[in-house]
């Protein structure tokens, strides 16, 4: 038991001995290729009352009484009711890749198997050293900082480069462009090739402050620490990176210049070679997507930010040169460029590489990001198999651990029930218009929900022909790696030609539900479908305050101030009239005063949190548990039934709703975290979710008999998305003030 809890961090012996009790049936049920059913654990009771602090009043701090007793048993780090989960769903797919390839395995199965398998070679990685990266460097006449003086261009220009790192698998077609097969934001039904800014190797806000920003300095260090590393003469690497990560801050510049433009727009290729004639449009894209079919110049691209196309290749052409500079400008400049892909193959492959470059990229990021940045190496590799496999990774968990057979009918009454209660609030809320509630409504009823993973998953024979073509070996995890990118880079031409379908999902094991809004769907990962969101043997509040108040967070995410833009077919379509526009503007301010307000009072924390940037999701999450506790009532009613009470816990039903919902959310509090939580995400901490949730309910106030102004029960409550507007309409905030 001791060795598990060294292995799995999970937070108590009774869920070890779960995990391993259902991990060998699981394991017992693969080789049998049946699924058996087992009771769950019953261990919600204790978890429960081992993580509530029964001396902290629920209606003054809830957090802290939801959480106190898990925040006193917690080491100083970063665990959570999600990591403990993942913990969990990591150490199930660890058991999966570290069993041997089986003769009769499915071939995707196997190549997955041997991609981990080389990423544990460690002592093979540290024998080769950097000596595959350099030797497909020498396929461009290297890096120009590695030989110096000694340095000639093989390639004439930034569209040779891109391609020259999309073929070798050294890069998506995001190093200068992003360029890839997208639906089309005005009918979802098609999907044209999209060019777009590219991901920049840090954030644009960060580069655009220029050098001085500290986290342009640690990213420029360590582009000459690993420079330097690969042979390169320190002094040299120092001018020729500073250069480099120059040129990165132009770019970010053009991000900005940008940022004020149309977001997006359709042009024909030819369109494209008028509007921007240094770029060889219908070569350059037709080495991207070979086909037999030929692109032709009437073909049409969806482009978003065109004036960053018109900033980029100014930079790279750089037409205002004087004659008298121009040759050694050239010179120099297409040594910068030549210097900037070279950096953008070795960031790429550093991960993959020995212990020196990974603890390199890693230092760095655990620097900017102020978190600790390595893990076991085990897990290290499941996210490398994640990110190269995703879609895969998530089938392959869904088709060992996800029981197909199960009743799923209790989850989708939930949704049902949160469908209904959403139609509840639009008929009660008051501001909105009769146009706008009869296409919110219309959009509502076309919303769909896929759960599970990736239909293309569940058919063999199908998996199999999209793996067919990958052939990895034993102990080459570099090369692995490259052979599945540049692959993948090879979509044929017909494929943005066939129409998008509303249930392709595309998530993985990941443990996020996520609303599509191009596609108004949500689709909900196999991941979720165990404890603390969702287990059909347990009492029901418990599932409406899991993956209930996740579903109805993903709801309004396709009403709030983005999903109006989509329609009911995920069309871009600003479908709110003026009138409704205005008054939401003006009942989000409350909101963003009230969230503005959260400062968590800890020492070396002077920070509080950005009602703006958060109002999204603490709209979406205000909502989402008002709608899971509502359609829990109406469960209620239509079983006609009260539930059963947790052993050991003197809460009603509708109590340990909120507690549970609450729960969801505990967390440590490390210092360093926070601090970055609070300056980087786009939701609040998790103890200001729970706070200005429960703050804003009358339901959670009523229930735990809160009087009135308790710091949980103020006068001033907040909703954009009222059950019952006229009822509470005296407690808004109605100020003029511009939606940012």
């Amino acid at each position: 038991l001791y060795l598990f809890k060294l292995i799995f961090p999970l937070q108590t012996p009774s869920e070890t001995v779960c995990y391993l009790f259902h991990s060998a049936i699981r394991m017992e049920r693969r080789k049998m290729k049946i699924f058996v059913r087992v009771p769950a654990c019953n261990f919600e009771a204790d978890k429960m009352k081992s993580y509530i602090d029964q001396s902290i009043d629920p209606c003054e701090n809830f957090y802290a009484f939801a959480c106190g007793g898990f925040i006193q048993n917690t080491d100083k780090m970063e665990v959570t009711q999600f990591s403990i989960l993942e913990d969990n769903v990591l150490a199930n797919l660890k058991l999966l890749f570290e069993e041997p390839v089986f003769p009769q395995e499915t071939y995707p199965f196997s190549v997955a198997k041997t991609l981990y398998k080389s990423c544990m070679d460690l002592e093979r990685l540290e024998s080769l050293g950097f000596s595959p990266l350099l030797n497909i460097l020498e396929g461009i006449g290297s890096w120009p900082v590695l030989l110096g003086n000694d340095w000639k261009p093989h390639l004439q220009n930034w569209t040779e480069y891109a391609i020259w790192l999309k073929d070798a698998g050294l890069s998506k077609m995001d190093t200068f462009l992003k360029i890839s097969e997208e639906p089309d934001l005005y009918n979802v039904s098609n999907k044209p090739i999209t060019i777009d800014r590219p991901t920049l190797s840090i954030s644009f806000t960060s580069l655009i402050k220029g050098t001085g920003s500290p986290s342009v300095y640690i990213y420029y260090r360590y582009m000459v620490d690993l420079a330097s590393e690969m042979g390169a003469e320190r002094d040299q690497a120092g001018w020729e990176m500073l250069e480099t990560i120059r040129f990165q801050i132009e770019i970010a510049n053009c991000f900005v210049n940008s940022s004020n433009d149309v977001v997006v727009t359709t042009m024909s290729i030819d369109e494209m070679r008028t509007r921007y004639p240094s770029v060889p449009w219908l070569e350059f894209l037709h080495k991207i997507f070979p086909s037999k079919e030929y692109l032709t110049i009437e073909e049409k691209l969806q482009v978003y930010y065109p004036s960053y196309l018109e900033c980029f290749t100014t930079l790279v052409n750089n037409t205002d040169q004087s004659a008298f500079l121009f040759h050694f400008f050239i010179k120099l400049f297409s040594r910068t460029i030549a210097n900037y892909a070279g950096w953008q193959a070795v960031a790429s492959s550093a991960e993959y590489l020995n212990e020196f470059a990974r603890n390199l990229k890693f230092e760095r990021e655990g620097m900017i990001s102020g978190l600790p940045y390595r893990q076991p190496r085990w897990r290290e590799c499941i996210r490398t198999l994640q990110e190269t496999m995703g879609e895969f990774v998530g089938a392959l968990y869904g088709h060992h651990y996800y029981n197909k057979s199960e009743n799923k009918d209790p989850f989708l009454e939930l949704f049902k029930d949160l469908r209904e209660s959403f139609f509840n609030t639009l008929n009660n809320t008051d501001w909105i218009d009769l146009e706008t509630k009869q296409k919110a409504w219309r959009k509502a009823s076309f919303m769909q929900v896929y759960f599970g993973y990736p239909f293309l998953y569940n058919n063999e024979t199908k998996l199999s022909d999209v793996y067919c073509r990958f052939s990895l070996k034993d102990g080459e995890f570099y090369e692995n790696i490259r052979s599945l990118i540049s692959e993948f880079n090879k979509p044929e031409l017909a494929s943005f030609r066939d129409s998008v379908s509303r249930s392709e999902n595309f998530f993985g094991w990941e443990l996020t539900a996520n609303n599509l809004r191009s596609r108004n769907s949500i689709h909900v990962p196999a991941t979720l479908f165990q404890p603390p969101f969702f287990d059909t043997t347990r009492p029901q509040y418990l599932n409406y305050a899991g993956i209930g108040t996740t579903l109805g967070h993903e709801i309004i995410h396709g009403f709030d101030s983005v999903g109006r833009f989509f329609d009911e077919f995920g069309n871009f379509n600003d479908w709110w009239s003026t009138l409704t526009q205005l008054n939401f503007s003006l009942r989000t301010n409350c909101m963003v005063d009230q969230y503005n307000a959260f400062n968590p009072h800890t020492k070396g924390v002077n920070i509080t949190v950005n009602g703006e940037t958060t109002l999204a999701e603490n709209i979406a999450d205000n909502w989402g548990y008002k709608g899971a506790y509502h359609a829990y009532q109406n469960w209620l009613k239509r079983h006609g039934k009260s539930e059963q009470r947790l052993e050991g816990l003197n809460y009603n039903p509708n109590q340990l709703f909120w507690i549970a919902a609450a729960q969801k959310w505990c967390s440590g509090r490390e210092v360093g975290f926070l601090r970055i939580f609070l300056l980087m995400m786009s939701t609040p901490h998790r103890e200001f979710r729970v706070k200005g949730i429960f703050a804003n309910s009358y339901d959670f106030a009523r229930d735990f008999h809160c009087l009135p102004d308790q710091k949980m029960n103020p006068y001033k409550k907040c909703a954009v998305c009222s059950y019952n507007i006229a009822k509470n309409l005296k407690c808004y905030k109605i100020q003029s003030k511009k939606l940012v």
